[in-house]
């Protein structure tokens, strides 16, 4: 029996994976396929996990527009290379999310390097089952506005890699857990 640590993808993602466990159809991966929205639209709001493959581009402004209508989504995955154009991150009231985890050079125009963007901004706000936040390096490295995670009583880790954030004008970090002198 091949169980989801077994599965293997091909290199290339113009194609939507969904693989139902014991047919139980809460039970969904998604991987949403490279440069094709039309397609992340037809993926069911049921999908617990959230995988955006590696270098993905898309012409959008907020990550809420492509995420908010997976409601039962626990974790979500971002590759590297990604959604350079994305000024904002903003997740709310994801009430199962529990990980997120971002690879490296996603959300920066500035790859391998850092800049200073006042219109990009980070923010997870009322996501009451989050644990864990990991963003790898680089990625957000031109973030020159704000850093935000409130109301998220379950956050036990946040994990940044070299030079995430490194022009960020404002952190807030509220939640049970965390020293609310960090705000």
């Amino acid at each position: 029996m091949t169980s989801l640590n077994d599965v293997s993808l091909p290199n290339s993602f113009d194609f939507v994976y969904t693989l139902a466990i014991n047919n139980i159809s809460p039970a969904l991966t998604s991987i949403i396929p490279y440069q094709n929205s039309s397609t992340i639209d037809s993926l069911p709001s049921s999908s617990v996990n959230i995988t955006i493959p590696s270098n993905l581009w898309m012409n959008i402004s907020s990550i809420s527009t492509l995420l908010n209508r997976f409601t039962d989504m626990e974790r979500l995955k971002i590759g590297d290379n990604d959604l350079e154009t994305v000024k904002e991150f903003h997740l709310n009231g994801m009430s199962k999310l529990q990980v997120i985890e971002i690879g490296k050079n996603s959300f920066t125009s500035t790859p391998n390097s850092n800049g200073f963007d006042e219109q990009r901004s980070f923010e997870i706000l009322n996501c009451s089952e989050l644990e864990s936040v990991t963003i790898d390096d680089y990625s957000f490295s031109d973030c020159a506005s704000t850093f935000e995670i409130r109301s998220c009583p379950n956050l036990v880790s946040i994990q940044l890699g070299r030079m995430t954030f490194f022009n960020v004008l404002e952190v807030t970090i509220q939640s049970k857990g965390f020293p609310s002198d960090l705000s």
